[in-house]
């Protein structure tokens, strides 16, 4: 059945007075409010829930302590809001983007990664696009990577690294290897001359 505010106001004509005074710039604002509420809620939750296994010693401190980074930072990620924005921004902009590609007609419209059948597939390194080198310990991806990255270098693409398990220091011997053509192990241990 119809909602009891529905049949109380004339459902047909409530909702058609609805669809002429609603404006869609009012969407962000409410979401942002509703989202800054549930945000409040689960907030005080964790912390709830936190105290709790704090004072019981459910676990110990450094376990609880990251167990709240992970969990905060999940509530973080969850509060961001994007803005409703109508398609026809989007349409626009991309019959520009292919009538440019028309007049440039670049086989690989992103950065390229050095490696033609790659290319071909993913078209380079794109902006706002999310590329993931996987493969177990020593296949070669920060290899593959610091390759990648010289060759835009060489090519005036601007290049910025993050390494989370490795060291600068690492990152550069593994730089002067591969424009030396020393391998990495020769380095290491000295053994520079003769390679």
């Amino acid at each position: 059945g119809t909602l009891p505010i529905l049949s109380q106001r004339g459902a047909e004509a409530y909702l058609s007075q609805l669809a002429i005074e609603w404006y869609p710039g009012e969407v962000d604002d409410y979401a942002k409010l509703i989202i800054e509420a549930a945000t409040l809620r689960r907030l005080a939750v964790l912390c709830d829930d936190l105290r709790a296994a704090a004072l019981g010693r459910r676990a110990p401190a450094i376990e609880l302590l990251a167990e709240l980074q992970r969990d905060a930072s999940a509530l973080a990620d969850r509060g961001i809001v994007h803005p409703v924005q109508h398609i026809k921004g989007y349409l626009n902009e991309e019959v520009r983007l292919l009538a440019a590609r028309t007049e440039d007609k670049r086989a690989v419209p992103g950065v390229p990664t050095g490696l033609r059948d790659l290319d071909g597939k993913i078209g380079g390194y794109c902006p706002g696009d999310l590329d993931i080198v996987a493969g177990r310990p020593s296949m070669g991806k920060t290899a593959f990577i610091v390759s990648n990255m010289l060759g835009a270098a060489y090519l005036g693409y601007p290049v910025l690294f993050f390494s989370l398990e490795m060291t600068a220091q690492k990152i550069t011997e593994r730089i002067l290897a591969h424009d030396s053509h020393v391998s990495g192990t020769n380095m290491q241990t000295g053994y520079l001359d003769g390679t």
